[in-house]
């Protein structure tokens, strides 16, 4: 992990350099109302009477954000280029999506050359028994896997092993053709926004995609099933974490070479790339953090970091719990123990980590205690001796001599109460997102666009929060009543602009239990008043800005004290009497 600083117009200019690709994306007039109202009909209408109310309201899309394309930098790589993401965090499909993810990855266990893990690929090594000295250890890559999986073959991939497991896996009550339908409207609605433009992905899975692993993944399955049957010539062992495929050879280079030309012949899109321990004078290869090599017909192992590895890692002088860097340094030297086969091997594993380590400037104690932990085996949790809470109090954590004295104090009242410090902000959350532009009120757009797609509400505009401060997030904010003029405090984490529309939905509805719905119940209800206006909401201002949620809601409960809003169902938080 790194960190890279590029210009304003370096970046557009390769992003755009990307997205200029005519065959793999096009620009879009679709709005992310548009997705709304079409994942609406689509989900409601495969999924009436077959799930729960509930669950299809859960399905549905709520104060969608529209899906953003970021670029990552390949700093390890000449020209620093860029790995195209989208991300779809609550996008109109996004709980679709979910939905369908849960259904693809009990699929995963029938995937046979599936790995999930490092651990299991060392079982698979282990366990694999002797071997010819001469065996050859080889790694194929899947170039570019995502961006060139077909869609629609990818799809067929799936329901057919879906119909062959269909009786071991939930299904939430959908059909084969509910799944497929599903699948391929999320799919196709691979819409996203760049520097507000929308573009649509044409052809292949987008990076940051619920269901771009588990697609490729039994994609590649029956790609390489039918290769394997074919080729004359079986490889002892063959496993794949999702485009990194590992082979364990016993028939030579040349057929080994053969069957890498065979495998690259079987798709026009899936090409590989081929790395084997005869390449290399000390016969070794890297795969996954691993670095494998045959050494009198049995496969060795030790802990791999590739040289492009930055060397940063959780810093000792970071805001966080001694009992966090404490365990970060044990895992990491767990990890060198656990991949090693040879005690050489371990201790180069060890140097590794405790150069990684010093870098990061922990003290050598720290190092030294987390090498004696990871030398030591560990111990069945013995769950009988663990001792449970009643309830937790989480704070912001500020040192370690505070948080100790905290847990002192709270103990010496109750030992069932367990106390849980959290982080506040990190650099990367203060400068790191992936929009690209600020957000816009879709109201403004719309404005824009001069009257094109279906006109959007915006109930903060509505009330006052116009210019783009409707998009406001981590904010306290103040509201009154339209009618009577009565005033109401909260907070959000999402725009002001969706909490303002849950408000108005709340009024309208007179939604028990809600501030605005038994305000409006009780006082404005529309049979006795119909004068109610449609706007139900004015004089409304944003407070205060606080990313933190716990200084937000200090925040708030401090204006509420202060003002005495007469909506606000609560006091907020409850603050200790000043003196």
């Amino acid at each position: 992990k790194g960190f890279v600083v590029l210009s304003r117009d370096s970046y557009v200019a390769k992003v755009n350099g990307m997205l200029g690709c005519a065959d793999m994306y096009e620009k879009s007039d679709i709005t992310t109302d548009d997705l709304d109202k079409q994942t609406c009909t689509t989900t409601k209408t495969i999924t009436r009477n077959k799930l729960p109310p509930k669950l299809v309201h859960a399905l549905l899309p709520h104060n969608s954000r529209t899906s953003q394309f970021y670029g990552l930098p390949k700093d390890h790589k000449p020209g620093l280029p860029l790995r195209p993401v989208v991300s779809a965090c609550s996008s109109p499909t996004s709980n679709v999506s979910l939905l369908l993810e849960r259904i693809l990855n009990q699929l995963l266990e029938f995937v046979p050359a599936h790995l999930s893990s490092t651990a299991e690929c060392l079982h698979e090594l282990r366990s694999i028994g002797s071997l010819p000295s001469d065996c050859i250890v080889a790694s194929l890559d899947v170039v570019s896997l995502y961006s060139n999986v077909p869609v629609n073959e990818s799809i067929d991939a799936v329901m057919e092993l879906l119909d062959v497991h269909r009786r071991d896996v939930d299904m939430f009550y959908l059909s084969l053709s509910d799944v497929r339908e599903l699948l391929s409207f999320v799919l196709d609605s691979n819409y996203f926004m760049f520097d507000r433009t929308m573009f649509r992905q044409r052809r292949g899975l987008a990076m940051g995609n619920h269901l771009a692993p588990p697609m490729a993944i039994i994609f590649m399955s029956k790609l390489e099933s039918e290769a394997l049957s074919l080729f004359p010539w079986k490889p002892r062992l063959y496993r794949r974490y999702i485009d990194d495929c590992l082979l364990v050879w016993l028939h030579g280079l040349s057929k080994l070479m053969e069957f890498f030309d065979f495998m690259n012949s079987r798709h026009p899109d899936i090409k590989f790339t081929i790395e084997h321990t005869l390449q290399h004078d000390s016969h070794t290869i890297s795969y996954l953090d691993l670095s494998l090599s045959v050494e009198g017909g049995v496969i060795q192992s030790e802990l791999f970091v590739k040289p492009s590895h930055s060397g940063v890692h959780l810093s000792y002088q970071s805001a966080l719990p001694i009992e966090v860097k404490r365990s970060v340094a044990n895992e990491q030297f767990r990890r060198a123990d656990n991949s090693a086969t040879t005690q050489h091997g371990r201790e180069r594993g060890f140097q590794k980590i405790e150069q990684l380590l010093k870098d990061n400037h922990y003290p050598q104690q720290v190092i030294h205690a987390a090498k004696q932990h990871a030398s030591t085996p560990r111990r069945p949790p013995n769950n009988t001796r663990r001792q449970t809470f009643t309830s937790i109090l989480k704070l912001p954590f500020v040192n370690d001599r505070l948080a100790r004295d905290v847990r002192r104090t709270v103990r010496s009242f109750s030992k069932d109460v367990r106390v849980v410090f959290q982080s506040g902000q990190s650099l990367k959350d203060m400068l790191v997102s992936s929009t690209f532009s600020s957000a816009e009120c879709p109201r403004e757009v719309y404005r824009r666009e001069k009257g094109r797609g279906r006109p959007v509400e915006c109930r903060a505009c509505d009330a006052g929060l116009r210019d783009g401060r409707c998009m406001s997030k981590g904010v306290v904010y103040s509201m009154s009543c339209s009618v009577c003029g009565a005033e109401y405090v909260g907070e959000t984490e999402r725009s002001v602009r969706e909490r303002f529309q849950e408000h108005y939905r709340q009024a309208k509805s007179h939604t028990p239990l809600t501030p605005w719905g038994q305000h409006y119940a009780l006082y404005h209800n529309t049979q006795q008043h119909p004068s109610t206006p449609v706007i139900p909401f004015n004089k409304a201002l944003i407070v205060a800005k606080e990313v933190s949620l716990v200084n937000r809601r200090i925040r708030e409960a401090v204006v509420i004290r202060e003002r005495r809003p007469t909506v606000n169902n609560d006091c907020g938080w409850r603050l200790l009497d000043t003196v």
